[in-house]
């Protein structure tokens, strides 16, 4: 997200950008965001809904596919599979970006802007 901030967003700004960090930037849309996710989720019918890990998805990412089209009852999934088995094995080897170490006043903001997405998703800060 970081990266996307810096890298991507300046080139659409008409103006200088004002923003030479987007930490606190960051860390505010994404309490905000789930925020309001929270609040709002119990309008969602729970047939609407499907919540997994993005852990769990990588270990297993057909199955967690072929579960979604069964919820929410989308069809051609058999004539589908083909082609995603095929997609999933050309991103196999797809390296995701490793993190360098956060700050310590970094994860103090973490810690106090998200504890509350960490303990509902039951990830450890």
């Amino acid at each position: 997200t970081k990266k996307l901030y810096n890298k991507m967003l300046p080139t659409t700004f008409l103006q200088k950008d004002e923003m030479s960090n987007w930490e606190d930037y960051i860390i505010q849309n994404y309490k905000t965001m789930y925020k309001a996710y929270f609040d709002q989720k119990k309008y969602i019918p729970k047939e609407n809904l499907i919540e997994f890990s993005f852990e769990n998805f990588e270990k297993d990412k057909l199955c967690f596919i072929k579960q979604i089209y069964e919820k929410f009852s989308i069809s051609d999934f058999d004539s589908f599979e083909p082609i995603l088995i095929e997609y999933l094995k050309s991103i196999n080897n797809y390296k995701k970006n490793e993190f360098k170490n956060i700050d310590d006043l970094t994860k103090k903001k973490i810690t106090e802007n998200w504890d509350f997405t960490f303990s509902k998703f039951g990830y450890e800060i």
